[in-house]
Order: C-alpha cells, then structure tokens, then sequence
C-alpha cells in the first residue's frame, strides 16, 4: 500500500510503501524507472521536499510526542519534538505535516489547546 509521498525534484518521486505494517520509503525515478529504498527510514510519515532537504515527520507516540526529522541525502537530524495533549488522540490528531520554505520547517501543530503552525529553523550546519 502506498502512503506518503513528494517530489524530490523533477523526475524522483519519494513515497511510503507500508507492506505487513512496515513502512519502506522509496525513491522512484520516473525517467529511467529505477527504484531505491531509503533504508534510514522505518516509519510511516509525512515527506516534504525542498529540492536540497527532506523533512518528515512520526506519528504520534504512546505519550503524544511526535519527532520532526531532516534529511539531506546523508544523514538524517532530528530538528523537534512536539506534544499533542489528549483531546488530539485518534481522529482528531494533529500530524505535523511538514513544509520546507528556505531554512524554515512549518509544522501543524496544537499549542494551548488549539491547531497552530509553527517555524522550525534548520540547523545552521544544514543551511
């Protein structure tokens, strides 16, 4: 099944393939048709992509914390941590959802109890 996906650039498009509940993210290349997984990555998330970085998000865990990640081809950096409050447990959780704008990271996220999206600055060594 696939899940998640966003353009890398012009011709690789990077998805989730959620296969017996494990996710594997792959990198397709829609003009020589050529496949690679993305082996850093296990879990499902949602993918944005600037051309250069890669930011992705988990789901929540058992405690309502959900990770924001970086990855630039090389290595991956864990950029946030946010905490959903259990009025947004199940249907009604709020998943970061990930956007990459120059050096900012926009998230959704709940703050004092209602949906706000919030900057994350990338790392000055990813600029």
């Amino acid at each position: 099944t696939l899940s998640h996906h966003c353009w890398l650039n012009d011709h690789l498009l990077l998805y989730v393939d959620l296969i017996d509940g494990r996710a594997r993210w792959m990198e397709y290349n829609v003009v020589t048709k050529g496949l690679r997984s993305w082996t850093d990555i296990r879990h499902d998330g949602h993918p944005h992509s600037n051309g250069v970085h890669c930011v992705y998000d988990s789901y929540p865990n058992l405690l309502g914390r959900q990770k924001l990640y970086v990855f630039d081809g090389k290595e991956r950096v864990d950029i946030g941590s946010f905490k959903s409050g259990l009025e947004f447990r199940g249907d009604l959780r709020c998943d970061l959802h990930p956007r990459i704008s120059g050096n900012t990271v926009f998230v959704d996220t709940p703050v004092k109890g209602f949906r706000r999206i919030v900057g994350v600055q990338l790392p000055r060594r990813l600029c």
